[in-house]
């Protein structure tokens, strides 16, 4: 019998490894559309400090409408030095909202979750779960990773 693949919404943006942490999560308002006032698009950055003390910026842009979710691109930066990583944070954050402003006259909101002091993953989840910006899974939830 073949396995029944999983449709791309459900595939994991990125994967956390054991010594891996979130080094801080960049979220905009949602972005709504004239010509399509059911959707919404949010786009979210994701800065990931890897156990091998480099870094890796997830974009994910998600576009919902009517609440549903209907697509979603990823994007990845990795390898990045922390004497960087500054840097990079600004150029996406600033570059996006250019780029969104420019094409749509709409300027965006960011909110920042910044866990760059938190060590423990669990509390790193706990402050996710408490900013409400963004959902994040752990086993105790009855996530699986495989």
């Amino acid at each position: 019998m073949k396995a029944k693949r999983k449709a791309p919404e459900e595939d994991a943006a990125f994967v956390m490894e054991a010594d891996d942490r979130f080094y801080r999560i960049i979220a905009s308002d949602g972005v709504r559309y004239e010509s399509d006032p059911d959707a919404e698009t949010v786009i979210c950055f994701f800065v990931i400090r890897r156990g091998s003390g480099l870094f890796d910026v997830c974009n994910v842009t998600r576009t919902f409408s009517q609440g549903k979710p209907v697509s979603r691109t990823v994007q990845l930066k990795a390898g990045i030095p922390i004497e960087r990583i500054a840097d990079e944070i600004d150029g996406v954050r600033i570059g996006f909202a250019l780029g969104i402003e420019k094409a749509t006259g709409i300027k965006l909101k960011w909110h920042e979750l910044d866990l760059s002091g938190v060590i423990d993953m669990n509390q790193q989840v706990v402050r996710i779960k408490a900013w409400g910006r963004v959902n994040a899974w752990t086993a105790a939830d009855g996530a699986t990773w495989n």
